[in-house]
């Protein structure tokens, strides 16, 4: 299992990339489709200075594990400076 941390950004576009790549379903907080399963976990929220970040976990477990992770985190890297 991987266990990936993303703070503040919304899911839904990460969801939508993976059933689109990879096939699958999503049944409420687990996503998943052949060799590979996500699971979606709130985490207690990130402070930066006074305001409050949300933080999500994606837990990839699965044959196409490594797959998955790999897009997850294209999907929510950011750049800039």
């Amino acid at each position: 299992m991987e266990r990936l941390e993303v703070r503040n950004l919304d899911p839904e576009p990460v969801i939508a990339a993976l059933i689109a790549t990879f096939g699958g379903r999503r049944e409420g907080s687990v996503v998943a489709g052949e060799g590979w399963l996500v699971r979606l976990i709130p985490g207690e929220p990130a402070r930066v200075g006074r305001a409050s970040v949300p933080v999500l976990f994606y837990e990839v477990e699965g044959a196409r594990a490594a797959e998955v992770a790999a897009l997850i985190r294209r999907r929510t890297m950011r750049g800039g400076g």
